[in-house]
């Protein structure tokens, strides 16, 4: 099986960005961890990622983005480099190449050209990457409950697994994480991008608000004006080091296609597009959904999330928003405004106001899909160690 690999890419070119990342994406186990545009980025990116390959796309001005090369390939040596052009004169590519590039791919790209460029260079680093899962929740249209769904889902997996779930709220400006879970966090996701240097375990542990419901919340900036000092590469980095910490990452994702959006999207094993049966919202999911196939994201990680799904209500029904992505609804999510109203009002979790709900139920049932074979594997271990305590106590 192949290793994933990962990719950083230099491109100043915004034009071409969609095309780049959905060819690189496409390739066999490999992901664009971050885009960068200038040197200082790029520099910071390679300090912070764990990167298999950087590739530097030379347009629109090769001459200059070269001299750029030089200078990183001699900052960063262990990290092969290719480099991409529209121009083909053979003195670009021979001076590319002496100043620290290993390969050369023309443009247009050809896919199976670029593949095996990267073949050929990618650095294997076994056991840097993250263990957890990410999941990527992001809502079609502003108020169909993706934030909602994102914490309850988050507690769900850390109830079921035993083990404490980590939640990222990327709604830098108005995100609402914390108060759903009716925290006040002192330190923030703006705190971890102020700090010089490298990330460790211990400024994370000290950012992270950890809750009695075995969830650990980063929260978004306290107010808006921080919300600037985030960038795309270092919640890259921060997405990283929490997967290395916990198990599963649940990210509230914002409905925009910034690199900061992303990187976590590229990132993400799971990503959650959260619709209701009505039809703008609808209308956004496709338009999302298409987005992210634009962008290379491969089509099993995303998932057709329902929410507020009422019977025999409306016109649409979750058999025609099957037929829109010719794929199965992944989840289907009862509405009950009042019990998540008195959730969101009081700031406490489904699983504590509302154990017994449906709505509660349909998530509980959602996160067990997304675990798959371990939620089987957790079920049969705690049935085990169930039966074994009996057995100590009636034995005794």
């Amino acid at each position: 099986m192949t290793s994933e690999r990962y990719i950083a890419l230099f491109n100043a070119d915004a034009s071409a960005s969609i095309g780049l990342r959905a060819a690189i994406n496409g390739l066999p186990a490999t992901k664009v961890v971050t885009e960068v545009s200038d040197l200082e980025s790029l520099g910071d990116a390679l300090r912070r990622l764990t990167v298999s390959v950087l590739i530097v796309n030379l347009d629109p001005d090769p001459d200059r983005h070269i001299a750029l090369l030089e200078r990183v390939a001699t900052q960063f040596p262990d990290v092969p480099i290719i480099a991409m052009s529209e121009r083909t004169d053979s003195q670009m590519i021979i001076h590319a190449m002496r100043v620290g590039c290993q390969q050369f791919v023309f443009k247009p790209l050809d896919r199976d050209d670029l593949r095996r460029a990267v073949d050929r260079v990618a650095v294997s680093r076994p056991g840097l990457a993250p263990a957890g899962r990410r999941i990527c929740v992001i809502g079609a249209s502003g108020g169909v409950g993706a934030t909602t769904i994102a914490c309850n889902l988050a507690m769900e997996v850390a109830h079921l697994t035993g083990k404490t779930s980590g939640v990222m709220d990327l709604q830098l400006e108005f995100g609402d994480v914390a108060t759903s879970f009716d925290a006040a966090p002192q330190y923030t996701l703006a705190n971890l991008c102020e700090v010089d240097g490298e990330l460790d375990q211990v400024m994370l542990d000290t950012a992270i608000t950890r809750l009695s419901c075995n969830v650990a919340v980063l929260g978004r900036p306290r107010n808006v004006a921080e919300a600037h000092v985030v960038t795309a590469d270092r919640v890259a980095a921060v997405l990283r080091l929490m997967s290395n910490c916990y198990d599963t990452v649940v990210i509230d994702t914002p409905r925009s296609f910034d690199r900061i959006t992303l990187n976590a999207l590229e990132m993400a094993d799971h990503v959650l597009v959260v619709l209701q049966l009505i039809v703008p919202s609808v209308r956004n999911a496709v338009r999302l959904y298409q987005t992210l196939m634009d962008y290379g994201m491969p089509d099993d990680r995303v998932h057709i999330i329902v929410n507020r799904f009422r019977k025999g209500v409306g016109s649409i029904i979750p058999e025609d928003v099957q037929q829109q992505f010719r794929k199965d609804v992944f989840a289907v999510i009862p509405n009950d405004y009042q019990c998540v109203t008195n959730s969101l009002d009081f700031g406490h979790p489904l699983m504590a106001d509302a154990p017994n709900s449906a709505v509660r139920a349909s998530i509980r049932e959602l996160a067990s899909d997304l675990l798959g074979d371990e939620q089987r594997e957790v079920v049969g271990a705690g049935a085990r160690n169930k039966s074994s305590l009996f057995g100590r106590i009636f034995n005794a």
